[in-house]
């Protein structure tokens, strides 16, 4: 696999080996960042079932600022690192190992009702904006009173860097005949960590095409190629996050 486009394109990525992880062809990953157009320096991106994290590194290599990476594998995992440092990102990339609905619905509802932890940013389980997060994201320890007390969990205190980021581009790109598309849909549906002119580009097979709406979420175009499809999805004009 090699970058399309960019300041790092024809740089080479690692795949995986086996055939659980599935990257996004360069056909594909071509067509979408067409269609999405140069991102702005401020773009910020979640690579949801990132893989090897083909699409979150195309973004970066288009000029994105900062790319989420989130997946389940540590195969995966331990190549998407050896992706990252072979093409000097990382101070552009956090990677955070857990399931992504899960994690996003944590994020979410912690941005929603503004009920996180945080704590001291220094000593063993620190994480300095630059440095590569892959660890067990533990569950989020919500605030029971008005009053909350510091306390070293780091995934708090991921989790406190990333709500504070409204993502513009989010790639979902989970296993075919999963369901996990539209149930990670689902849990973006409340709008609450998207960015006003946020997109979401979801990758699926046409004979499992999620839902044309999710909450605040339309479907705006539909592409296909081959058993291949990716819906387009953006924030309905007028649409409320839903409570």
């Amino acid at each position: 696999m090699r970058i399309t486009g960019g300041r790092l394109c024809g740089r080479r990525l690692k795949a995986p080996p086996g055939a659980t992880t599935r990257p996004t062809s360069a056909r594909v990953r071509e067509a979408i960042f067409n269609i999405l157009g140069p991102p702005a320096r401020s773009t910020r991106v979640l690579d949801a079932f990132a893989g090897s994290g083909t699409l979150g590194l195309e973004a970066i290599s288009r000029g994105a600022g900062i790319a989420y990476f989130v997946d389940n594998s540590r195969t995966a995992l331990r190549c998407l690192r050896e992706n990252i440092a072979a093409l000097a990102t990382e101070e552009h990339c956090h990677v955070f190992r857990g399931d992504a609905s899960s994690l996003v619905r944590q994020w979410s509802t912690a941005w929603a009702t503004r009920d996180y932890i945080t704590g001291p940013s220094s000593g063993p389980e620190a994480a300095s904006p630059d440095q590569i997060v892959d660890r067990p994201a533990a569950p989020l320890r919500m605030k029971s009173t008005s009053h909350c007390t510091p306390g070293p969990l780091a995934a708090a205190r991921a989790i406190d860097r990333t709500i504070r980021t409204l993502f513009d581009w989010i790639f979902v790109d989970p296993p075919y005949q999963t369901g996990l598309a539209q149930q990670i849909l689902h849990v973006f549906a409340n709008g609450a960590l998207l960015a006003p002119a946020a997109v979401l580009v979801v990758e699926h097979d046409r004979r499992n095409r999620p839902d044309p709406n999710h909450g605040c979420l339309v479907r705006t175009d539909l592409r296909r190629y081959g058993d291949t499809e990716v819906s387009f999805y953006r924030t309905a004009p007028g649409a409320e996050p839903l409570s």
